[in-house]
């Protein structure tokens, strides 16, 4: 089953683990830009 949660930060543990989860399935599913899933977390902090 999948499950959509809304990550606001990466400060707590919880969401970092859950970041990375995020980037292993990006990495998986998008292998040509797999380097891309390492900024996933600055565009939590500045998404524009």
């Amino acid at each position: 089953m999948i499950r959509i949660r809304q990550v606001h930060s990466w400060v707590l543990p919880v969401e970092r683990e859950r970041i990375e989860q995020v980037k292993d399935i990006f990495r998986e599913n998008f292998s040509v830009i797999a380097s891309y899933a390492d900024k996933i977390p600055d565009l939590l902090n500045a998404p524009f």
